[in-house]
């Protein structure tokens, strides 16, 4: 459909869709890396106490 839409913009007309096959695994490659790191780094946050990080500031501003 859309090649014989474009059928008057290009001279000769293409006979079929390109697709970018690089650029798409590329994206890919990204967001599956990236969902990766986003996990690990929450897995790690989630393995550490929020009371050692945050414990002197809560007695800080509750006790004194």
């Amino acid at each position: 459909m859309l090649v014989k839409v474009l059928h008057g913009v290009f001279d000769p007309a293409p006979e079929h869709l390109a697709i970018p096959g690089g650029y798409l695994g590329a994206v890919g490659l990204i967001a599956i890396a990236s969902t990766i790191a986003a996990a690990v780094a929450a897995i790690r946050a989630a393995r550490t106490c929020a009371y050692d990080k945050f414990g002197g500031l809560v007695q800080q501003v509750f006790i004194d």
